[in-house]
């Protein structure tokens, strides 16, 4: 167990994936959650039946301070996943992108590939993996909370119509 865990606020992980890949997301929520360091959110445990789903997933990924994006040959093909992927991208999320397995000749999203994967393919054990993406997510996590406590009051500041008395100052404008 991580000694700082319980003292500082859990950082906040949305898992993109495909339905196909339900028992391997399941997985990683598991081994995310196990020490109570990360609060994750995946759509079927944070989308109610009749819940505008689309809506839905654009705050919960706006809330997260990271994504995970499980790449393999069925997300990679999807519109959905896809679509969450460049959502995140748009609203200047970090994104953890996990390799699965090898997608053979299918293309991952373009936001994913430019980045460095977390690999669970070509025989690495689920604990290593794991391991590894645990340390990726810990990366930097003063800026992470950061970055999502500001997007937060941007988009509190728009929904108001963007009201002057809910501009930044101080400290958060140089921020």
């Amino acid at each position: 167990l991580d000694p700082d865990a319980s003292h500082a606020p859990r950082l906040k992980v949305f898992v993109s994936y495909s339905r196909t890949d339900t028992a391997f997301a399941d997985e990683i929520v598991a081994g995310l959650e196990y020490d109570g360091g990360f609060e994750v959110f995946i759509d079927r445990h944070s989308i109610h039946e009749g819940e505008a789903w689309r809506d839905r997933l654009s705050g919960l990924i706006a809330s997260a301070d990271i994504i995970v994006f499980l790449l393999t040959k069925a997300s990679a093909t999807s519109d959905l996943c896809r679509w969450e992927a460049e959502h995140a991208k748009g609203l200047s999320k970090r994104l953890v992108p996990v390799l699965v397995e090898t997608v053979d000749g299918e293309s991952a999203p373009p936001t994913l590939k430019a980045l460095h994967y977390v690999r669970f393919d070509e025989g690495r054990s689920f604990m290593q993996g794991l391991a590894a993406l645990r340390r990726a997510l810990r990366a930097d996590l003063a800026w992470v909370r950061e970055h999502t406590r500001l997007l937060i009051r941007a988009q509190e500041w728009d929904a108001a119509d963007r009201a002057e008395n809910r501009l930044l100052s101080g400290a958060d404008i140089v921020a």
